[in-house]
């Protein structure tokens, strides 16, 4: 009786953990973007923040003035954009 008992117990906890290691996956097939970290100190200008972006994403200088002109963002009235 007791036997089967904690040979039940092992069986569930066994599934309880390998269940969602095997819907995870091998690391291999993890397939992360790379990241960036940019940090704007306040104060900056606008020439200053493209600039930066250029450099941490490795853009032709004037890449992020020329993007930010063809971007259409609907901001709200508050923001005066």
């Amino acid at each position: 009786g007791k036997i089967v008992l904690a040979v039940a117990a092992l069986l569930v906890v066994s599934a309880a953990v390998l269940i969602p290691l095997s819907l995870i996956g091998p690391d291999e097939q993890k397939k992360e973007s790379p990241q960036s970290t940019l940090v704007i100190p306040e104060g900056w200008r606008a020439s200053q923040v493209y600039a930066a972006v250029d450099r941490a994403l490795g853009l032709k200088p004037g890449s992020a003035r020329k993007t930010v002109t063809t971007v259409d963002l609907d901001l709200p009235d508050q923001a005066e954009g």
